[in-house]
C-alpha cells in the first residue's frame, strides 16, 4: 500500500534533503542529484540503495503531480 501525504512518517522534503521553502526548480535539482546517487546501476547488489531510490521516485511523483503542486 502506497503512503499518502500525512503528518506522520518522514517528510517528503527530508527524503530529498531540502528545505520546506524550496521552489520547484530546487526540488527538481535535489531529486536528480539524489536519484543519480542511488540509482541501482550505480549500486549493484545494494538493496538499501534500491529501496531509497524507490522512495525518492515516490516523492518525485507526489511533488510533480499537477493536482498536488503547489503545496
Amino acid at each position: 500500500m502506497e503512503r499518502k501525504n500525512s503528518i506522520v512518517g518522514e517528510s517528503l522534503y527530508r527524503v530529498l534533503d531540502i528545505d520546506k521553502k524550496s521552489d520547484q526548480d530546487q526540488i527538481k535539482k535535489a531529486y536528480r542529484k539524489k536519484a543519480l546517487r542511488l540509482h541501482p546501476d550505480k549500486n549493484p547488489g545494494n538493496p538499501e540503495a534500491a529501496e531509497q531510490f524507490k522512495e525518492v521516485n515516490r516523492v518525485r511523483r507526489i511533488f510533480f503531480d499537477e493536482d498536488n503542486w503547489p503545496f
